[in-house]
């Protein structure tokens, strides 16, 4: 991810198969001791050590956010 304002990160073209399984976390130090997932999947808003994220909009390229301070992320297919 790359940051692109104030607190706010994007990766752009990230490919998921449509596949039941597809998911995300935010792993902060690339080590997984520092994570962000999602307990209530679908609420826009990561908690620390949540679960992964379901990817369910169908097979494609997607962009990702996270925002660090707010812990509010979008996952959009693009």
């Amino acid at each position: 991810m790359r940051l692109v304002a104030d607190h706010t990160w994007r990766i752009e073209g990230v490919i998921f198969a449509g596949a039941p399984q597809d998911r995300c976390k935010f792993d902060i130090y690339g080590d997984w001791s520092h994570d962000y997932g999602d307990h209530l999947p679908g609420d826009g808003t990561a908690d620390r050590t949540g679960a992964d994220i379901p990817v369910t909009a169908g097979p494609g390229a997607y962009t990702i956010t996270f925002n660090d301070s707010t812990n509010a992320y979008t996952i959009n297919k693009n």
